[in-house]
């Protein structure tokens, strides 16, 4: 099965500390580490190691940062050949932790933004059985992506996060809108945390 995964790479810059700072306070921090995110790497990741065969479209900066990422899509044995190089910063999270495991969180976009879809990702090759998205790039770009991947056919499954108001035509669009209760009820305008399952589903049909 062909996955074709629209959407961001960033750099997770993680540091560790006993409590996190107050506004103006310093504190020392326990250590720093650097792991592979982005929301859509990561679901290209997960994709790839469930069994799929994996192909990404998303923008990494001319920077080490870059070279990082790109050598982390080509250790998983995912295809990025739609993956473009362009003149900005690679898209960095900067997460703090506590420990006590609350958490702070800062992305900087950065090449991200400049994703952009084009029909050649979906003629250029077999038409891909499932086509997955998120909303850490520009959504226009992302509804482009879903709208025009339904009706070549392919699966279309969004994840709607960081969570934004979303147009009909790309929740039409959509054969799997996969969402938290918080997601849920933003979407629905209504509160689905404390619902009963069968409550749940009715809100999701209507």
């Amino acid at each position: 099965m062909t996955v074709l995964v629209f959407g961001s790479l960033n750099l997770d810059l993680v540091a560790y500390a006993n409590q996190l700072p107050a506004l103006g306070q310093t504190v020392t921090g326990d250590k720093l580490l650097r792991f592979p995110g982005g929301k859509g790497l990561n679901q290209a990741i997960a994709a790839k190691r469930s069994g799929a065969q994996v192909l990404m479209v998303g923008c990494l900066g001319k920077d080490s940062e870059g070279d990082y990422l790109n050598q982390v899509l080509l250790d998983e044995g995912i295809d990025s050949r739609f993956i473009t190089r362009v003149e900005k910063q690679t898209g960095i999270a900067v997460i703090e932790v506590s420990a006590d495991a609350q958490n702070r969180i800062l992305i900087i976009p950065g090449a991200n933004s400049m994703v952009e879809f084009s029909d050649h990702y979906l003629t250029s090759l077999a038409k891909p059985a499932v086509c997955l998205a998120q909303l850490e790039t520009p959504i226009a770009e992302v509804e482009k992506f879903i709208v025009n991947a339904h009706k070549a056919g392919s699966l279309t499954i969004l994840n709607p996060a960081p969570i934004q108001k979303l147009n009909p035509q790309i929740i039409s669009a959509c054969d799997y809108l996969v969402v938290n209760e918080t997601e849920g009820s933003f979407l629905t305008g209504k509160a689905v945390e404390k619902v009963s399952k069968d409550e749940a589903q009715e809100i999701g049909k209507n």
